[in-house]
């Protein structure tokens, strides 16, 4: 249940807006002045704040300044309660990071559609952040890997050549040496072109592993993240 705080120096003002809270399905607490206000913001976190303008200690805009500057309470979605319509008052609130105004009086629908509108706001925010949160998180698990790729690259591909090497030079000697050579001998050097020939084998099958691991999608991703030359 979401926690409403209503700050108001009028405690008959105090009681109807908790009344139609309380019937609205949210949980509401009061504050009688502008710092009780503050202290109880911070102390509960609510999921809103509905706030007057006019009071005598602190006025509702010092409010909304104390409620800004504070990490814990800056992202409460704030909303003036104001008996004052004109747009040059409405424009400072809005100046100094007010979400709506509500202009008395007002009428429990009026009040209740302003609540629930800007508690939707927030939570689509909350969900967009999220999100967000996620695809960032995706992303630099994805850049980790192609690092990680990357990082190997170059020495599997030296691993590679040299491996491919080796075994080529066996078969060509043993190539050579078959030539005018006896059976026995035959058979021997007919072993090791069949174990050089297996060699070759495995040897172009990594070949052909890490050519599907460079796909044209990651070698996108490496040479935009400069990673591959």
């Amino acid at each position: 249940m979401d926690t409403i705080l209503v700050i108001d120096n009028e405690a008959a003002t105090r009681d109807v807006i908790l009344e139609i809270l309380t019937l609205g399905n949210f949980n509401a607490i009061t504050a009688g002045s502008g710092q009780q206000g503050i202290h109880l913001a911070q102390q509960h976190l609510p999921s809103l704040i509905l706030c007057d303008i006019m009071m005598p200690d602190l006025d509702g805009y010092e409010v909304l300044c104390a409620i800004r500057q504070e990490p814990s309470t800056a992202s409460i979605p704030f909303v003036f309660l104001t008996a004052r319509s004109l747009r040059s008052d409405q424009r400072q609130g809005m100046e100094l990071g007010a979400d709506d105004y509500l202009t008395k009086p007002f009428t429990g629908a009026e009040l209740l559609s302003t609540v629930t509108a800007q508690l939707d706001k927030r939570a689509k925010i909350q969900h967009q952040a999220v999100e967000q949160s996620s695809q960032i998180s995706a992303l630099q698990q994805q850049v980790k890997e192609l690092y990680m790729l990357s990082e190997h690259k170059e020495k599997l591909l030296e691993n590679l050549s040299q491996g491919l090497r080796a075994p080529l030079a066996n078969i060509q000697m043993a190539l050579k040496m078959l030539e005018g050579c006896s059976s026995e001998q035959r058979d021997r050097y007919l072993e090791i072109l069949k174990n050089e020939c297996s060699r070759e084998i495995v040897l172009v099958n990594q070949v052909t592993e890490l050519r599907e691991l460079l796909t044209s999608e990651n070698v996108r991703l490496l040479k935009t993240l400069d990673l591959l030359k």
